[in-house]
């Protein structure tokens, strides 16, 4: 593990992942450390989505694709998971937020118990309290608690989104994967999602990819950037972006590539 990551959430270990005979991803080795928000950067198609996916699973959906090396969440390879109940528990312990909000057409109250409803037998006023509790960590509560009736999908892009980081909440994953969470958002609706990820990071581990910059440098802790499959750098952001170690980040963080 490298010594500026301390103690790792997540750890990649010469992993390299294939769709049928394209190559996505070569020898990946990284750290994420806990409590940290982890920015995954590139251009399009170089792997960071793969990655991601690939945390948690949700690559085995997929069959052409292929995999060599290990990934460790909390100490777990997670490739090592060979039954169902061992891959639903990882993915138990995940929460995933994707590039567009993706609400069920069901009311705001349904989404939020969802989760909790299809793992565990819950009293209604527990289901309720952890449901408000939850929508407060994901500052969604204040606006949306007279619209728990509701359909989720008459909210707006950013309170739709806002829902889905509350919803991936319920079970209190300690890590937790962003695609692109704000793309499809507003510079308001954006700015709130990222005000949300520095106060999650206080109890949970995040990784986000990215392709704004900005966003990076202002809400990681830790930035990796992937080029063509290939890791070619990570270190602290700060680092990352002032002192970048390769022309080729050089050129990408300034829009030349």
């Amino acid at each position: 593990m490298d010594s500026e990551a301390g103690r790792a959430a997540v750890s990649v270990r010469g992993f390299s992942a294939y769709y049928g005979g394209k190559e996505a991803l070569r020898d990946v080795s990284l750290d994420v450390p806990e409590n940290c928000v982890y920015a995954l950067i590139g251009p399009s198609g170089c792997g960071k989505t793969t990655l991601l996916r690939s945390i948690n699973r949700l690559n085995d959906f997929v069959p052409s694709f292929s995999r060599e090396g290990e990934i460790y969440v909390g100490g777990t390879e997670v490739f090592s998971l060979s039954d169902r109940r061992g891959t639903e528990r990882l993915r138990r312990g995940i929460g995933m937020v994707f590039q567009q909000p993706n609400p069920l057409p069901i009311s705001v109250r349904g989404n939020m118990a969802l989760p909790l409803a299809e793992h565990f037998r819950v009293p209604r006023a527990e289901m309720d309290a952890r449901i408000v509790d939850r929508m407060k960590q994901g500052a969604i509560y204040d606006e949306l608690k007279d619209k728990l009736r509701s359909s989720a999908l008459a909210l707006s892009g950013g309170q739709q989104q806002r829902l889905c980081i509350a919803r991936a909440l319920m079970l209190d994953p300690p890590l937790m994967l962003f695609d692109e969470p704000c793309s499809a958002l507003d510079p308001i609706a954006t700015y709130a999602i990222e005000d949300l990820l520095s106060s999650l990071k206080r109890d949970r581990t995040i990784v986000i990819v990215t392709h704004n910059m900005e966003q990076a440098r202002r809400v990681a802790d830790y930035t990796a950037f992937f080029y063509l499959g290939k890791l070619v750098e990570h270190g602290p952001t700060e680092r990352i972006f002032s002192q970048p170690g390769s022309r080729l980040l050089s050129d990408y963080i300034t829009g030349r590539v």
